[in-house]
């Protein structure tokens, strides 16, 4: 994590998000919140500007979020 402005989202002392990986360098962070027994929803921070090719990447490992709580569907929300 070269920008050290940015260690303070990645490194929190409670709840620590995920992170976004883009082509080797993290791009952002994740954090999820059940909905329900039906869907996770995960609001994304990123730290630049994302394509929309970056943006459908990141909503396809959202459903493999999803599954691997156990959940059929997610949502993103990108900040």
């Amino acid at each position: 994590m070269p920008d050290r402005e940015r260690h303070k989202e990645v490194w929190r002392v409670l709840g620590n998000p995920g992170v976004v990986l883009l082509d080797g360098e993290i791009a952002g962070v994740w954090r999820p919140r059940m909905a329900g027994k039906k869907r996770v929803d995960l609001t994304v921070t990123t730290f630049r500007q994302l394509t929309a090719a970056d943006q459908a990447r990141v909503e396809a490992e959202a459903g493999e979020v999803a599954r691997a709580r156990g959940v059929p569907a997610a949502t993103t929300v990108f900040e």
